[in-house]
């Protein structure tokens, strides 16, 4: 029987199959992600007896996610791209798997924009993360263009609002068509560029931006940790605990931050 590992090792036509699909997609969700990694394995080895590889894939799903990932970044060192696994705030805690540039921010991400332009977008992404729900109205976001340091016409930040919902930074709340925000690649990609001026945590588990502020865990004992709800629900469903006490940043705080009783069932 096949392990993981050397399943793993053989995905390079899957490998390039996945980048192409997911520079399209820009995210997708965890499940249709392994689904086109079969999709791809069953594709490109029609010719032999792949059918126990297929099996595992099928029936690991939970652990070949991390050596997939790690092992399709590397491959990916030399074009600034990589996967990453990250769970949307916005969609029910699901998880999902980005394709995220991790080239210099001025080097990649600005090119195109003038100045103004810019410091229009900026003011986007700073004011979105700055929101207690993450989220900016689309007339508010238009009346931006408008303020003294940008000026620029309605049409022209329009224009930039289409090119960043497009480009799979922003997206619309589907309930709420007037509503923008963040998505899984945009928080990844331009997240770190705003985090200076803006009230964004890292959560100390996953090192992902805390971007809902009623689902974000503060210690006030040691006053440096700050956690995901959903990372400390995870937690204490994988290890089976009674509580999530906090990590400090040395390891040694243990004050309680999330109890089980809190979190409902299925745990």
């Amino acid at each position: 029987m096949s392990s993981l590992g050397a399943i793993v090792r053989q995905y390079s036509d899957v490998h390039r199959c996945l980048v192409r699909y997911m520079m399209m997609k820009g995210y997708t969700t965890v499940s249709d992600f392994l689904d086109k990694v079969i999709a791809f394995k069953e594709v490109f080895n029609e010719g032999g007896d792949n059918s126990d590889e297929i099996e595992q894939l099928k029936n690991n799903r939970d652990s070949i996610m991390e050596p997939l990932i790690k092992f399709m970044n590397r491959k990916l060192d030399f074009s600034g791209l990589r996967f990453v696994e990250i769970v949307d705030e916005y969609d029910g805690d699901a998880s999902f798997v980005a394709l995220v540039n991790s080239c210099a921010f001025s080097d990649v991400l600005t090119s195109g924009f003038k100045p103004n332009e810019m410091a229009f977008i900026t003011k986007l992404f700073k004011s979105i993360c700055n929101d207690e729900r993450a989220e900016l109205n689309s007339c508010d976001a238009l009346n931006m263009g408008y303020e003294t340091d940008v000026k620029l016409s309605l049409k022209r930040s329009q224009e930039i609002l289409d090119k960043l919902i497009a480009s799979k930074w922003l997206c619309l709340d589907p309930e709420n068509r007037s509503m923008l925000r963040l998505t899984v690649k945009g928080e990844l990609e331009w997240g770190q560029y705003v985090q200076s001026e803006s009230i964004l945590h890292k959560c100390s588990l996953c090192q992902n931006f805390i971007l809902i502020k009623s689902r974000l865990l503060h210690c006030t004992v040691c006053n440096d940790t700050f956690i995901h709800q959903h990372c400390a629900k995870r937690m204490i469903q994988k290890r089976k605990l009674a509580n999530f006490k906090c990590p400090g940043r040395d390891g040694k705080c243990g004050a309680v931050l999330l109890r089980r009783a809190e979190i409902g069932g299925g745990c």
